[in-house]
């Protein structure tokens, strides 16, 4: 198939059009800096990739926030941060945080252009396993009306 022939694209938004690597990997040398912690890129990505998905693959009902938070729990005990046993309180901020991050990661630097030169062809969909409210962040930084926008938080379960 010719994208010339294309009627409707959709898109996985994380890792496509916006960082998520360099979102996750910001967020946890941030919260980890005031420990002393200073975790490689890919031991971060490591971690979060193997507890997200155990999360993920557990709680299917879960929103991608609580799906965030208890990722954290699990990366915090890996790092040696404050985690649910040695300081709950802390490890419950640290992983709102966390969290909360997702409206904040960059999007890369081509994507809005792109995204614009694609839809004067044809119809954008977006497809990703997120909330509504952390894709919204999201939107607001590729600027772009989409045709359709499904989340995991929609559809009721997180695609594979």
């Amino acid at each position: 198939m010719r994208l010339a022939d294309a009627r409707l694209l959709s898109f996985d938004c994380y890792g496509t059009l916006i960082d998520w690597e360099f979102g996750i990997t910001d967020t946890v040398a941030r919260l980890a800096a005031p420990y002393g912690v200073n975790p490689t890129e890919t031991e971060v990505l490591s971690l979060f990739a193997s507890h997200e998905t155990k999360v993920q693959d557990a709680n299917p009902t879960w929103t991608y926030p609580v799906i965030l938070r208890e990722t954290w729990r699990r990366m915090a005990t890996s790092l040696g941060l404050p985690d649910p046993t040695t300081r709950p309180e802390q490890c419950e901020a640290d992983a709102h945080t966390f969290a909360a991050s997702v409206p904040n990661w960059p999007a890369f630097a081509d994507s809005h252009n792109a995204l614009v030169a694609l839809q004067s062809r044809c119809k954008l969909v977006i497809l990703s396993n997120v909330d509504n409210a952390s894709f919204a962040g999201s939107n607001a930084r590729l600027d772009i009306t989409f045709d359709a926008i499904l989340t995991a938080q929609d559809i009721g379960s997180y695609k594979p």
